[in-house]
């Protein structure tokens, strides 16, 4: 078994980096919000085309275990999308397109 070695995600580190600018040019403001759970949407779709390829691979090479639990990280990151929409449609969208509706 051969030890993981650690790799810093460059995409990741770009996306966390362009939600702390949607939330500094937003802040005080409910759009916000609505950047907010954009933004971190990005970053679980980046993770669960991540986790889909690992998948696949496993599946390929017939690691039943590794598949197994990449199948259900997957199922537990698009139940996080599900809800981060569930929450953006639950009015937050809505405020942030009346707040920049007023907005000159």
């Amino acid at each position: 078994m051969e030890t993981a070695i650690r790799k810093t995600c460059k995409v990741a580190v770009d996306l966390l980096r362009d939600c702390e600018d949607d939330a500094a040019d937003y802040v005080g403001s409910p759009v916000v919000n609505a950047a907010l759970i954009a933004a971190v949407q990005k970053l679980k779709h980046y993770e669960m085309a991540s986790l889909g390829c690992l998948y696949e691979w496993a599946e390929m090479l017939g690691n039943v275990d590794a598949a197994e639990i990449l199948r259900d990280l997957l199922g537990d990151v698009r139940a996080t999308d599900d809800r981060l929409t569930d929450l953006a449609l639950s009015g937050i969208n809505e405020e942030a397109l009346a707040h920049m509706a007023l907005c000159p």
